[in-house]
């Protein structure tokens, strides 16, 4: 099944017309190595980085710690946290390829 169709599928479940199987809707390989291979690409990105940068970027997505454990952790403040993440972030969409957008 071409993926962009699915709606149709889905749609014509709705009305009862075909049975529905979690198959149906689950991605295919390509979509699964796109994937992969985005993974792979941005844990590359990540790992090139300087590791000051790093550790602010992991410890953003540590949603057990409040933001100001996050910034106790690298002794810092939260200001000062909040502005190395900002930085971080830059410079991995920079690593990555993307655009600022206007």
């Amino acid at each position: 099944m071409h993926r962009r169709w699915a709606w149709v599928d889905v749609s014509r479940w709705l009305v009862g017309e075909v049975p529905l199987s979690v198959a149906d809707l689950s991605p295919g390989p390509e979509v699964d190595a796109a994937s992969a291979q985005a993974t792979l690409r941005l844990e590359s990105a990540v790992q090139a980085l300087p590791e000051k940068d790093r550790e602010v970027l992991l410890l953003s997505l540590d949603d057990a710690l409040s933001p100001a454990e996050r910034a106790a952790v690298l002794g810092v403040s939260e200001a000062a946290f909040r502005q190395r993440l900002h930085r971080a972030r830059k410079a991995l969409d920079e690593r990555m390829g993307v655009e600022d957008s206007p």
